[in-house]
């Protein structure tokens, strides 16, 4: 499990993977048209070590194509 201490790297994490159209998490699924959005969120004060990423797949795709990806 995550301490607070792991807490600014995973704020960073955070930012590198879905902080606008140039992330990585954006630029890979978005981009490469497997999801019409993708977005993290990471809070260490409700519950460390929780990172959770969120994805809208488009009509006619598949989760598990994205997921892969």
């Amino acid at each position: 499990a995550l301490s607070e201490q792991d807490a600014p790297a995973m704020a960073i994490l955070e930012k590198i993977l879905s902080g606008g159209v140039q992330a990585k998490l954006y630029s890979k699924l978005v981009g490469g048209k497997l999801a019409t959005s993708v977005s993290t969120s990471f809070e260490a004060k409700r519950e460390p070590g929780l990172f959770i990423v969120n994805m809208t797949i488009p009509v006619g795709g598949t989760s598990q194509k994205a997921i892969e990806a």
